[in-house]
């Protein structure tokens, strides 16, 4: 199972070998998820705004057979209809696309192969099949838009909710890595979401809508953010002072 981001401890960090690029401290995500047991973590990125919501993460593994496979997660964009979106809010109906060359165009197209269970939702799974255009992708895919939670939309209209998502993707070698469907249900069907990234998204959305969405009458402002960073600064202001 892939660590939580907002779960590591430093504990954690010091009990991992500094030159051990496998440590699940090196290898951490937001939304976690298994894998089997004989794959290694190798690499993990993130992009993105650095918001919970607003930040995209991807695992990278050796398979049994030594060869990579990689998991990702990027959050969707909605427009004010609640509809996923591309970046200019236009409607996203599919995952296929189109290659354009200067000898012609060629539409790459994802096919539903399966539907998964996911927590208490049913999810569509899509594959992208690399032998549509063999001069252009030498990867597999397979991608599945998982609904995560629901929040208000704006600070005007608090009863209305957006679902917020992510599509997932898996990606590999089918010539050199032999990745199963089955493995592939299975690790998008273990994906959750830990308690901390969500008390990560509240603080966040609670600062951003000055809502109290969670009851507990208590609200973050943007004077106590300012703060909150001022005291971090003379902290290590002082930190350094002392070592100096």
């Amino acid at each position: 199972m892939v660590t939580a981001r907002c779960n590591a401890t430093n504990a954690a960090a010091k009990a991992a070998k500094a030159d051990d690029a496998r440590s699940a401290e090196n290898h951490r995500s937001s939304i976690v998820f298994a894998v089997p047991e004989a794959w290694s973590a190798v690499a993990s990125g993130s992009g993105g705004s650095g918001s919970v919501m607003g930040t995209d993460g991807d695992v990278e593994f050796d398979n049994e057979s030594g060869e990579e496979v990689t998991v990702s997660y990027e959050w969707d964009n909605r427009n004010m209809s609640g509809e996923v979106s591309d970046s200019g809010g236009r409607p996203q109906k599919s995952f296929d696309y189109e290659i354009i060359k200067a000898d012609g165009s060629t539409t790459v197209t994802y096919k539903k192969v399966s539907n998964l269970t996911v927590g208490d939702q049913d999810v569509d799974l899509y594959y992208r099949d690399p032998a549509q255009a063999p001069d252009d992708i030498s990867k597999a895919q397979y991608k599945a838009r998982i609904n995560v939670l629901e929040l208000p939309r704006s600070p005007t209209e608090p009863d209305v909710a957006m679902m917020q998502s992510v599509m997932v993707t898996i990606e590999f070698d089918p010539a050199a890595s032999a990745v199963t469907q089955d493995v592939i249900s299975t690790i998008i069907g273990s994906l959750s979401m830990p308690s901390c990234t969500w008390d990560d998204i509240l603080e966040e959305q609670e600062l951003m809508l000055q809502m109290d969405l969670n009851g507990d009458g208590k609200l973050r402002t943007a004077a106590d953010v300012q703060k909150e960073v001022e005291d971090q600064l003379n902290d290590l202001k002082q930190k350094q002072g002392s070592n100096g």
